[in-house]
């Protein structure tokens, strides 16, 4: 029997006495060949060997798209950050005292001397428990 990566040796087989006491020469009988086997199995590997390569370059192909779509995103994060912080910016402008006051006064709007009182919740309820006695 043959290994793979091994050289097969052709066996030798003696011929049988022949008549008269005379002994044939030898004669050398090849060994039989398995090399169909070894060259599907190489075949196999060989093929296997190639989808991997070819998984393994898609792979990489896909990460490098995804790091581009992740660039993008984060640019579009960042340009969406700082129209966030110019807004923030103008509303804190817009709802400053020194915006209002000129405003309020043309309209004749005045500062009440007391804060304004808000209504707590037992305030409110104590109302409307007057009203269904009355």
């Amino acid at each position: 029997m043959a290994v793979a990566g091994t050289i097969a040796r052709p066996r030798v087989r003696t011929a049988t006495p022949v008549r008269g006491g005379r002994q044939a020469e030898p004669q050398v009988v090849a060994a039989p060949r398995r090399t169909v086997g070894i060259r599907w199995i190489a075949a196999a590997a060989l093929s296997i060997a190639a989808a991997l390569m070819l998984f393994a370059v898609g792979n990489a192909v896909a990460v490098g798209s995804l790091l581009g779509d992740l660039r993008s995103l984060e640019q579009e994060r960042d340009a969406v950050r700082t129209e966030n912080d110019a807004l923030r910016a103008t509303l804190l402008r817009m709802q400053g005292m020194d915006r209002i006051a000129p405003t309020a006064a043309r309209l004749g709007l005045s500062v009440p001397a007391t804060p304004p009182r808000t209504l707590g919740a037992a305030e409110q309820q104590r109302p409307a428990a007057d009203s269904t006695h009355q």
